[in-house]
């Protein structure tokens, strides 16, 4: 069994070879003091953000798990994809980066909120994660929603990820696990009551979008080779 100091010899020479992994602690980094600091600010016009099929939605406070559950796969996608190969974990990074970039932005210019969120009913477990989320989260800054908009482009990445292209069937059930995984979050938005249908779309269509720009040029390329 290796000491820990050739462990963190091997792993320091690993990072020599693969220099492009630190984009991935220096964004989260600035990502992390953006989101808090706009969270932080009391805009003077605040867009609310509702259509009627919000209204529609019960609030379940079980969903949170799921929606909890995100925070695992933002921090921890980025390294099995390290994992994966240059590629796939580039296009993870452009696609998942660029995004929350994109809502961060538009966040800054048009400042949007949500009138959806009403008393916990319940005293257990799950309400009160809810309420610590919620004393965290503001109601504010949700349109486009980085939980759906990360989490569409996890899905994505794993379908069509070289490292998983093979046929083995491990890696059908992987992509399939993490589908169903992913969905949940992005419903789990829906049910309690962080997020707007809304919001949904354009954190979904964003990712779609940034998917293709990353993704059809290479492809092209490799038929046309």
């Amino acid at each position: 069994m290796p000491s820990i100091k050739e462990i963190w010899t091997m792993f320091v020479k690993w990072l020599k070879a693969n220099p492009y992994v630190w984009i991935y602690p220096i964004y989260m980094t600035i990502y992390l003091i953006w989101f808090f600091t706009l969270n932080g600010v009391e805009y003077e016009v605040v867009h609310i953000i509702h259509s009627p099929i919000d209204d529609l939605i019960p609030f379940n406070e079980y969903f949170v798990f799921p929606y909890a559950s995100w925070f695992l796969a933002l921090f921890f996608t980025p390294i099995v994809f390290m994992w994966m190969g240059k590629e796939d974990f580039l296009r993870l990074i452009f696609i998942m980066y660029v995004g929350m970039t994109i809502c961060l932005i538009v966040y800054m210019i048009y400042p949007t909120g949500l009138d959806l969120r009403r008393p916990l009913e319940h005293d257990n477990f799950a309400s009160d994660m809810v309420a610590l989320i919620r004393s965290k989260d503001v109601s504010r800054n949700v349109c486009p929603s980085i939980h759906c908009s990360t989490s569409t482009a996890i899905i994505l990445c794993h379908w069509f990820s070289k490292r998983l292209s093979g046929k083995k069937p491990i890696y059908l059930v992987v992509k399939i696990l993490v589908t169903i995984w992913m969905c949940s979050v992005i419903v789990s938005t829906l049910f309690v009551k962080q997020h707007s249908i809304i919001d949904i779309y354009w954190g979904v269509g964003l990712s779609i979008v940034l998917f293709l720009v990353s993704y059809v040029p290479a492809l092209l390329k490799k038929r046309n080779a």
